[in-house]
């Protein structure tokens, strides 16, 4: 006859809190970025024009491209430096 033992585990990783701070940052930070877009959009027109700013997918695509040869350099200076062990001398 098994023994089992049933208990109640919470799912590692993310806790409840986590969720809750996840779920009330969020629409406080892209209400926020709203804001800024808006603040800086009315300002440009108040200082007459300027030049526009880019898209925000064509900043994000930049912004990902500086990110994967930033790690793409970390991988080959890691792998550069990477320490070898000498060959067992025969005795």
């Amino acid at each position: 006859m098994p023994m089992t033992v049933k208990a109640h585990h919470e799912p590692r990783g993310v806790s409840v809190q986590s969720w809750l701070v996840f779920a009330l940052m969020l629409p406080l930070c892209a209400i926020g970025e709203g804001a800024s877009s808006l603040l800086s959009r009315f300002a440009r027109r108040g200082a007459g024009g300027g030049a526009p700013r880019g898209s925000w997918r064509a900043e994000a695509y930049s912004q990902a491209s500086i990110a994967t040869s930033y790690a793409l350099m970390a991988i080959s200076m890691l792998q550069s430096s990477e320490r070898r062990n000498r060959p067992e001398r025969p005795s």
